[in-house]
Parts: C-alpha cells; structure tokens; sequence
C-alpha cells in the first residue's frame, strides 16, 4: 500500500507548490460541477502560488525544508528540517473541504498522507483530493485515501493528525503506537465581547446574529457567548430584546441528528424552569423563535457555559475577572471583539492571557488568512521534524530541488527585462548592468532579496569566513541603486559575523586607520578599490597586520597583484565573495579547495545547465559552454532558462569539502569567447597568457577589425612599463596558444598586433564604468 521508498525521494516544498498551481490552473479550466460556489472560489485563492509561498515562510520560516544550514554564529552546526515521514489523517466530516486542505499541509512538507474520510465528508472533498492523486503522478505515491479499519494503517504511521472532540480524541490516541507524534485538533469555544456603547450600535448587533446563524455555529471559530457590559440582569435582557428583531429572517434549517435535538431541548427547557424558581441563585431566562429554530439564553452567571449550537447563544455579563475563563483555558479560540478603542489594548491583553488564541472584528470571526495559525499553532511545523547534525566539512551541505527541468524558450537579458517588466509587486529596485548591457532595473521582493542573501550567506561561509573569530569590514560600492554593499551588509547579518559597514569610502587614509585601529579579520570589497586601499595606504596598516582574509567581488582580480598582497600583507585566504549577478542572484560560490576561477553552483538555488556557444544544446562535462539557469524559488522575477551571460566548463568531479553543488570553471562572459578566422578565442585565456609569460596583470583590452580579407586582432595594453616589448608580446601568445598559432602563424588567416594605450583610452560601458573586454568593430 504504501511505497517506503518515497520516503527518500520526497517532493520539496516548491516543487508541490508548482503542481498545485498547475492543478489550480486546470480546475480554472474545468471546475468541478460539484463544489459550491463560496467553496470554489476560496479553493482557488488556496492555490495561488503567492499565498503558498506566504503559507510556507510564514509557517515553518524558510522554502529550504529538506536541506541543512549552518546556523548563524556558528562554524560548524547545522540544522534543518524534514518531513515527520507517513502521516496518518483522522478528519471530521462537519468541516467542508478540512481534508483537502490537511491533505495540502502534508504534500507541503514532504509526508506521505494517508487520509481517513468521516462517512459525512462531502463527496465534493473526495473527489477533489482524487482529482489532484490522478492529476499528479509525482504526489500520487503522497496521496492515500483509507478504505480499511483505521487500525491496519497504525503501525506504519510516524504521525496521526485527528480532529474531534475530548471523547473521540481520547479513543484515538489509545491507538497510536508508542513513540508516534499524535496531533490533536481538538473542539474550541469561541465568545464575542460587546461593551455598553457597542450593545446600541444596530450594526454590531446585526454582526452578532449574522455569526450565530452561519452554518449553524458549526465552525470553532463560531460565538456560542455574548459577553456583554452590563450592570444588572434586566440589562442584559434588554440587549437580548434588542437581538430578537433581528432574527425573524433567520431560516428554520437546524440540529438534523436525535442527539443535537435532544441537547437543545433540555437546556432549552432548563433554562425554561430555572427563569420559574423565584429562588434561584442565578437569573435566567430564554428567548425562542416562534419554529423554536433560534435560542438565545440570558443569565447573570458570568461563567463560561457551552452551547448545544445551531443558533444557541449565551447572554453573559461581563466578567470583572477574565480568569474566570481559566477552567476552560485549553478549548479558548476566537474572540470577537467589539468595544471603544480606549480600552481595545487592554482588553485584548486580559483575553489573550486568559487563553484566546485569536480577537477579530465582531462579524468576521470566522474569517481568516492563508497561513493563519490554527488553534494558536501552525499545522505545517507539527507535519515536520528538527534535524541537527555537526560537522567538520568546510563547506554547508546542499542538495538540488528535485523539480522537473523548465522547457522554455531561453532567456536573454532583454528578454529578462521585459518578462519582468509586468510584475506589479517590487519591494527593492537595484541598478542593473554594465560589461552585458546597457544599465536597467531588477526587482525583487523583499522575501526574494533574503533568500538569495541567505544562499550567499553559506557560500561565504565555505569560503572560509569564521562567524565565531573573524570581524568584517564591508568595502562594497553602496548608493546610486547599487546593491553591493547592501547586499554584503545583509550577508554579513545572516552570518552572524560582527561587522564595519565602511562601504567604499574616499576617504582611504580613515579607511586604513580604522583597519589599524579596530583590527577587522576580513575585508570585502572590489579589486580595483582594495588595490589602491592596499597599495597607496597599506602602509598604515602593513606592520602586524590584522586582515587574514580578503573576499572581493565584482571584478577581476589579477593574479600577480593578488600574489604580490597576499606575500606583502602575510594574507591567508584570497578568494571570491560570491559569484554571480543582479538579474540572477548568487550563482556560486569558493570552498577551501577551489579558487581563481572554479566555483561551486548553488544547485540548491537554481537549475543550472550548460548549453553550446551556438547551439541551444547540453554539452557534455569538460566542454566550454554557455550558462543558463532557472529559478523557482523566485517570486518576483520570472528567472526561467535565463542565460546569465557566463561561459565556463561544467565538471563532475566531486569536490574533497563535501559539497553535492556541481563545479563550474568559469571562463568569462559570453562577449569574452569571440570566434577570429574561424576558431573561437577567450579574453580570459589571454589574460591567463599575458600574467603567466609577459608580468602584466593590468586591464587590457581586445579590439576586432578588417583588414583586406582577414581578421584584425588588436591587443590594447594599457601601460607605461618601458620593459614590455609589443614583438615579445604577440611571439609569447602566439607561442603558448595553440589556437591562436594555428590562425596566424599556419593559416594565416588573423593579423595579430599589440599596442601600447593609457587606462583613459580604453572604452568602458557608460553605466558602471566596467571595461569592455571584446569590441568587435567587424559588425559595423
């Protein structure tokens, strides 16, 4: 009956929510002639990506369920969370609709459902959650309505979630095995609270009846009290006089079963006798509708009292110590509330404390919200158990969502640009551009921003940072919409790590003596700003020097100057902060055991695949290829097959830190492959070339013309050294380049020069000021 080994291969949370849009989608198509219409409409809001997006955070506070994190401060913890495993569901059949939804709370957090359906169920319910079994081979395993003893199924639970009453709940949790989480959803006692001034207002009062008379009180969250600010008896009775205007439309449908007629009408008749006994020690009376199909019973007890329901009301003065409730203290839900704003807050207060778990407006008691706590609790965190695990590993474990690969057309940047030009919800904006394309606008909810900082967050953490011993000095460009510096701050938060949110400051002499003075472990920031920091000011700072590790970002960072800091300054670790893009996000990140230019892919965080630079097909592992990467997590920005403008070789190799993230060398932007004399040439190889066999490790820049019938390779080097000879140069590329001999010392199809420039001449791209490493002027 059921398949164990699901266990293993459980569906991620955004993965199910991708099927229930999906599922939300056909039944748009084809709704189901069965559902009522208020149901229908309120299933389709339940399925809305959004909301189960907001259902998941706000319920269990992270999409990542099924992957372990470091956690905050720490170096070496880690904590996740996984499905409790099968899950057994006893469900009521007095709640329309309960099952499919409990049934949800399961798929959400990976378990494996087995559902029992009351023999009252509506049929609309079962054929709903069959629906979505047939609809879905991947959650059909997930999906297992009871058609046998409750009893058979008990041994293989790991938790049986119930609903009922005290009674019912009791006989069940007899049979729960030793050692299972039994979760009880047990019957609350909701009550609404009306001060004097609210008692006169008609609105209030219509508000009252309405919640008394929806579906008969049924629902936990329905008022079986009014407790009511008054100082005599015959006041609460003028109140209720005021009340039974007001039901004359109500419809005779009520108690339909022998037990719930017999409960109303013996208390209907207590009440009846004790407002007779001239002696009684409390006053009572009762008001009833002419067909006997309302109640309202008026009394000066202000104790709590349960109604037999189905529009039975208490009338109840108001107690002058709401610790009265206490007795009932478990069985407290809603309030509805209805008084003055000055005493709101403190009446709120005293009802809480008293026990309710929920105050809403009188008149909306029974309304809610996507991911509202149920009875004070959410049901999502009680599907799921804690993991903890410590490690030695230098790099946070992380494993790739199982969802089914996008088949979608490829996006570029422009297309990027403008699928998301729609989104109508953005909470930040930032500044997008500059080596790819002309400057633009990306934007990201705030629940986006902070997933993606948190996956920068571990990459950093495998890159060597230490929350425990290491303080960091954030050096990142901030302002002007660019997101580095705040990006970083936010990491560094995340991290738990102490920090100095310097950001690129002009001032560089205050900048070194802050280092020399409060002796940061860490600096981050752009090469371009840490060589001038370094080179021009390091003095200040050089002699017992307190930075062990530099991250850096944004640039390249050439790696003669990276050596020459690293010996002068006795660094430890140098190595990229995060890869990736504004558009994209973080892509990856470094471990102890890769650098320069190998990084790991945050596969927990996209689909990543690696395509032909001219064909969109898979190259195999080991090929040159162009990146592309999709990302469900996203909720503001449509991140679908989006090619983020990287070339690199994809490795299978497994990395010694531990990590399942794939490795990906990367090999510069797709303007840096450019193809002279048919062969395809790389900016960064040459860059590679000119540090290795020619001590020059400033910008450069690569210019393609024609010149009669060949191919013009122009290599513009910006110096001043009078040692670099341009005849060396080109013979030591030529020489150390396989391709690049073949076209122009064999086939003599590329005419190759070098030239010498100042860093002013070389062109850069007007948004950020980034260089242009290819410009091919063959085009024009």
């Amino acid at each position: 009956m059921i398949n164990r080994q699901a266990l293993t291969h459980f569906p991620r949370a955004l993965e199910v929510i991708s099927i229930l849009e999906s599922f939300r989608t056909f039944l748009c198509n084809n709704r189901p002639g069965d559902i009522p219409e208020n149901d229908y409409n309120f299933l389709l809001t339940y399925l809305e990506r959004a909301h189960l997006l907001q259902k998941l955070e706000r319920e269990v506070g992270t999409l990542e369920l099924g992957e372990l994190n470091l956690m905050p401060g720490e170096s070496r913890l880690y904590e996740g969370l996984l499905p409790l495993g099968t899950l057994v569901h006893i469900l009521p059949g007095n709640s329309p609709g309960l099952a499919f939804y409990a049934l949800l709370d399961g798929l959400l957090t990976g378990n494996i459902n087995i559902l029992k359906l009351s023999k009252k169920e509506e049929a609309w319910t079962y054929n709903l959650i069959m629906q979505l079994k047939s609809f879905s081979p991947r959650l059909a395993d997930y999906i297992l309505p009871l058609n046998a003893p409750i009893q058979e199924v008990m041994g293989l639970a790991d938790g049986v979630s119930a609903w009922g009453g005290d009674q019912a709940l009791e006989s069940i949790r007899a049979t729960v095995p030793q050692g299972v989480r039994f979760i009880p959803w047990g019957h609350k006692i909701s009550f609404a609270v009306i001060d004097r001034a609210s008692g006169n207002n008609l609105q209030v009062l219509q508000n009252l009846v309405h919640e008394m008379t929806l579906n008969n009180q049924q629902a936990c969250s329905s008022p079986q009290i009014a407790y009511v600010e008054a100082g005599t008896f015959a006041e609460l009775c003028a109140f209720a006089e005021r009340i039974v205007p007001l039901m004359k439309d109500v419809d005779y449908a009520g108690a339909t079963g022998l037990d719930e007629q017999s409960e109303i009408t013996t208390q209907s008749l207590m009440q009846f006798y004790e407002s007779l006994l001239p002696d009684s020690s409390e006053k009572t009376k009762l008001y009833e509708g002419p067909q006997k199909n309302w109640r309202l019973f008026v009394t000066d007890s202000p104790k709590l009292e349960t109604s037999p329901l189905y529009k039975t009301l208490w009338i109840k003065p108001w107690p002058s110590d709401w610790s009265v409730l206490g007795p009932y203290r478990p069985y407290l839900q809603t309030c509805g509330l209805a008084v003055s704003a000055e005493i709101f807050s403190v009446t709120a207060r005293n009802l809480f404390c008293a026990g309710v778990t929920r105050i809403r407006p009188l008149g909306k008691m029974t309304e809610g919200h996507v991911g509202e706590p149920h009875d004070g609790e959410y049901g999502l965190a009680r599907f799921l158990r804690r993991v903890s695990m410590e490690s030695d590993l230098s790099c946070p474990a992380s494993h790739s969502l199982s969802t089914p690969m996008v088949k979608a057309p490829l996006m570029d940047k422009a297309a990027f640009q403008k699928a998301n030009e729609r989104n109508v919800h953005t909470d930040l904006y930032f500044k997008s551009g500059g080596s790819s394309g002309t400057p633009a606008l990306s934007r990201f909810t705030y629940r986006d921003y902070h997933l993606l900082m948190s996956y920068a967050a571990k990459g950093l953490i495998s890159a060597g940072l230490n929350p425990k011993d290491d303080l960091c000095v954030n050096l990142f460009f901030g302002g002007g919409l660019y997101g580095g510096f705040l990006s970083f701050y936010t990491i560094l938060e995340k991290i738990g790590v102490p920090q100095l949110p310097m950001s690129a400051h002009l001032d560089f002499q205050y900048v070194a003596e802050t280092i020399k003075n409060l002796r940061p472990t860490v600096v981050l920031g752009m090469p371009s700003y840490l060589i001038t920091l370094f080179s021009q000011f390091g003095h200040l700072f050089r002699d017992n020097c307190p930075i062990k590790k530099i991250y850096f970002g944004g640039e390249h960072f050439p790696a003669l100057i990276r050596e020459k800091i690293q010996k002068e300054f006795s660094i430890e670790i140098i190595k990229s902060a995060s890869y990736g893009s504004v558009d994209a996000g973080p892509l990856g990140y470094q471990c102890k055991y890769t650098g320069g230019t190998l990084h790991h892919l945050h596969c927990g965080l996209h689909h990543v695949e690696v395509l032909e630079l001219e064909e969109d097909r898979p190259i195999g592992s080991g090929q040159l290829g162009r990146l592309v990467v999709s990302t469900p997590m996203r909720e503001s920005s449509l991140v679908q097959r989006y090619v983020v403008g990287d070339t690199g070789i994809l490795s299978e190799k497994k990395c010694p830190c531990g990590s399942s993230d794939l490795l990906f060398d990367l090999k510069g932007r797709i303007g840096d492959v450019f193809k002279a004399g048919g062969s395809f040439l790389n900016y960064q190889k040459f860059a590679q070339l000119l540090e290795d066999h020619c001590g020059f490790s400033s910008e450069f820049q690569i210019t393609l013309t024609h010149q009669a019938d060949h191919d013009r390779l122009t290599i513009r080097l910006a110096t001043q050294d009078i040692d670099l000879n341009k005849e060396n140069i080109a013979g030591a590329l030529v020489k150390n380049y396989h391709d690049l001999f073949e076209i122009v010392v064999e086939e003599k199809s590329v005419l190759l020069a070098v030239e010498f420039c100042t860093l002013t001449e070389l062109e850069r791209t007007p948004g950020s000021g980034k260089l242009r490493h290819v410009i091919d002027k063959r085009k024009i």
